[in-house]
């Protein structure tokens, strides 16, 4: 299992994730902890796949207008994990990175 963190600015607002990763062959499973605002809430990865140093996953978030799945891609450049994250049947995604834990 590898952790890796990112922090987020969304205008003043700021959020703190925690990936917790673990590979096996071709699955990744694991979770993704949210926190902003001293409130943190922790979702499952779902239909996580690895194929050599490129991922794909996602995330369920349940927020004030309901569900919605969030999409990771990217891939894992030495000890960070860079792609983009978008609300699932959407063009539009945003870039994200994350650090390995402890590097």
């Amino acid at each position: 299992m590898a952790k890796w963190t990112s922090e987020m600015k969304f205008g003043e607002r700021t959020i703190n994730n925690t990936y917790n990763l673990k590979s096996d062959g071709s699955t990744l499973t694991g979770t993704v902890e949210m926190s902003a605002g001293g409130q943190s809430r922790s979702s499952e990865v779902k239909n996580g796949k690895i194929d050599g140093n490129k991922f794909s996953f996602s995330v369920v978030q349940r927020g004030r207008q309901g569900e919605r799945t969030i999409v990771y891609e990217g891939s894992v450049q030495g000890d960070e994990l860079k792609g983009t994250m978008k609300p699932e049947g959407q063009d539009q995604g945003r870039p994200f990175n994350a650090k390995k834990a402890g590097s």
